[in-house]
């Protein structure tokens, strides 16, 4: 029985992971909002998730207003600054300037393209998907894709679910959000930081393979020597020329041994 081999390059298993939860989130973030209603009211869902939130915060507005600080900017924007900075301690540049950036990157398109792009309005503003939400599950799944250890990685997703579950509790319960808001922050914000950390993932490369090619088409100096290079003759150089001599000084004689010195007597 003839075996069949597969063509083209091979996917490795966090490659795949990535596309489908891409693919998922996409599609979640975009097929959401056909199930809401058009006057931007709130939809079967949303009286079913933030009734009881409502019902029990409506009493306590002190607990809902604690409740939603994780989500302000003046703690995310600490948390993003203290993650670039981990990166940057621990030597590597590149996932610090990504970590800077893409957060943010998420966040404006948020802001100006997805939601004018679906115009859910609620008060006085567009309210799909949140953009507090988009903020906060941004920087935790861009230290998650960036970080190198499963310790860090655990610890962070375990942290930023318990801080987005609290933050939902008190945007609900403040009635800043209808929850579809707040899933399609979530889907929106994964959909983004896994792009965009794919696209600096491209720029890097290309970055690297533009450096090795102008080492390689460079001057001979860039030539790192190789242990297969056959050696080469004393006296001559890399490009076979022979350098021209030297003049050299005139040697001194050399000195008899003691015991063929003449021993000199001085005169009585």
């Amino acid at each position: 029985m003839l075996a069949v081999r597969a063509i083209g390059p091979r996917i490795s298993p966090t490659t795949t992971i990535r596309i489908g939860v891409t693919a998922a989130t996409a599609l979640g973030a975009a097929a959401l909002p056909a199930t809401l209603p058009t006057d931007g009211g709130p939809s079967a869902l949303d009286r079913a998730l933030a009734d009881p939130v409502r019902g029990m915060l409506d009493t306590r507005p002190g607990l809902a207003a604690a409740l939603v600080v994780p989500s302000n900017a003046y703690i995310l924007l600490p948390l993003l600054f203290l993650a670039c900075g981990w990166f940057a301690y621990r030597g590597d540049r590149r996932s610090a300037i990504t970590m800077l950036v893409v957060p943010e990157l998420a966040v404006a398109t948020n802001t100006w393209l997805l939601k004018p792009l679906w115009g859910r309005q609620f008060h006085d503003y567009l309210a799909y998907p949140s953009g507090h939400t988009v903020h906060m599950v941004a920087i935790a799944a861009t230290f998650v894709l960036l970080a190198e250890t499963t310790r860090a990685r655990c610890v962070v997703c375990a942290a930023a679910s318990a801080a987005l579950l609290v933050a939902a509790t008190g945007m609900i319960g403040l009635d800043y959000h209808h929850p579809t808001d707040i899933l399609g922050g979530v889907a929106a914000a994964l959909t983004l930081v896994i792009v965009s950390c794919w696209a600096a993932q491209l720029v890097w490369t290309w970055q690297d393979r533009r450096l090795q090619g102008r080492r390689s088409s460079g001057p001979d100096r860039y030539h790192a020597p190789d242990r297969t290079d056959p050696p080469r003759s004393r006296g001559v150089t890399r490009s076979g020329r022979v350098p021209a001599s030297r003049p050299t000084a005139p040697r001194r004689p050399a000195r008899p041994p003691l015991r063929d010195r003449a021993i000199r007597t001085p005169p009585r």
